[in-house]
């Protein structure tokens, strides 16, 4: 596995942006004030009403979207643009013949099961989709894959094109791999990177990191993060979810990757030497869930963890509360130090105990708070640390928690994010 060191990124500091000097911290039990974004266009109140007509907002999604492990971005900015006035409609293909349009949400073509021809076809297809039924005053949203697409949709009366970047490329050794880069990420953007009438970011390192590369890509943008469903993830009743003595729950939600440092946790349980029994949780799906398996028993803990696989979105959560710690291993890479930490937010929304490593990107959500632990520094030893700090903390003042909560969702509910991308949108669609 290639990071981005490797594509010849210069490095992000390790310290996390700080957006005020009291954003992030808990002290003396209570959280500071609202965070602020340096270089994004705040958000003003403003719903496109039904006197003005709801503008429609095609969202290419270049993928299959069934089998998304992580479509909760698209689905909760979706949703939430729609209560501001717009008609949203996500594109995309399923090979399933039951997928779920999500009350006619996503929009399916089709295309073909065939590497790199399948993504080029799918593209095609939705360009197709839109150019059949663009009018004037609609906004296509898209990421750097279909940028290809720009002069065929200008060509077909496309007034307003925006362009949203929510990762770096991380490829993989391998022609298939490299090509994928080259045509879905380094070309697209040299020749029509500039060519969108707005941008969005995931955080402002990416923004920064990207403009290095990028210059000419300069647009009016915003910064929209991860963001979180708190009336989805939230604390369950107590009484669900009895505790089992002597064993410490362990839960992780996500891509089964090696860069994602599953294996470091898997390392820190084999340690052992710990004065309780750990049960470690995996929810999700990935190209290196065999080889974490493998590893898991190479270590003899075969029977610490339990790999659930793929979990609809929907039921994350309840998965969530039934354990006593949650844990988000990212190691000190620079795709990780300019990433808005998704599954952070829904751990703390539920109001979990959560261990965390001393990542920037982690540092951006919250710094100092009594329900965070953080590992002193990458390796499994220090995970192992970690986890018994943890299980002291277990039954601490569950009022701590809430504050934490209560911070997230003030400041990372999918609302407050829908609303900046709203202001961008409208703000620079006037006379359109």
């Amino acid at each position: 596995m290639k990071n981005a060191d490797a594509l010849g990124y210069p490095e992000v500091s390790g310290e996390a942006i700080r957006r005020d000097a009291a954003s992030d911290k808990l002290s003396d039990g209570a959280l500071g004030g609202d965070r602020t974004e340096p270089q994004s266009i705040q958000p003003q109140p403003g719903v496109i009403t039904s006197t003005t007509k709801a503008r429609r907002l095609f969202w290419i999604f270049p993928d299959r979207f069934d089998t998304r492990l992580d479509k909760s971005t698209w689905l909760e900015m979706a949703r939430h643009l729609e209560q501001l006035g717009w008609d949203v409609q996500i594109i995309a293909t399923n090979f399933a013949t039951d997928a779920d349009d999500y009350g006619g949400l996503i929009k399916y073509v089709r295309s073909i099961r065939f590497p790199l021809v399948f993504r080029i076809l799918l593209l095609v297809r939705i360009a197709q989709f839109i150019q059949s039924r663009l009018a004037p005053e609609d906004i296509i949203l898209m990421n750097q894959d279909a940028l290809w697409l720009i002069p065929m949709l200008r060509k077909a009366g496309a007034r307003h094109i925006h362009l949203d970047i929510r990762t770096l490329p991380i490829t993989e050794a391998g022609l298939k791999n490299r090509l994928d880069h080259l045509l879905f990420w380094r070309l697209p953007l040299k020749w029509f990177g500039e060519k969108p009438d707005t941008c969005s970011f995931i955080t402002e390192p990416l923004r920064q990191q990207f403009a290095q590369e990028f210059t000419a890509v300069n647009q009016s943008h915003c910064i929209w993060e991860s963001g979180v469903n708190t009336r989805l993830f939230r604390r369950t009743d107590p009484s669900s979810t009895a505790a089992e003595p002597g064993i410490f729950k362990l839960f992780y939600h996500g891509s089964l990757i090696r860069t994602r440092g599953i294996d470091l946790v898997l390392k820190a349980i084999a340690l052992g030497h710990f004065p309780f029994k750990i049960h470690f949780t995996v929810v999700g799906e990935g190209t290196d869930r065999a080889y974490l398996t493998q590893l898991a028993c190479d270590l003899n803990i075969s029977d610490s963890v339990s790999w659930l696989g793929y979990v609809p979105y929907e039921d994350v959560a309840a998965l969530v509360n039934e354990a006593d710690c949650c844990v988000c291993p990212l190691p000190d890479m620079p795709e990780w130090r300019i990433s808005s930490p998704l599954k952070v937010l829904e751990y703390l929304a539920c109001e979990q105990l959560t261990v965390l490593t001393p990542l920037a990107a982690h540092k951006q959500v919250i710094e100092d708070a009594e329900s965070i632990v953080w590992t002193r520094d990458y390796s499994p030893e220090a995970f192992a640390e970690a986890f018994k700090v943890a299980y002291e903390r277990r039954k601490q003042n569950p009022e701590t928690r809430k504050q934490v909560r209560n911070w997230v969702a003030q400041n990372f509910e999918w609302e407050v994010h829908a609303k900046k991308l709203h202001t961008l949108l409208v703000s620079k669609s006037v006379g359109v």
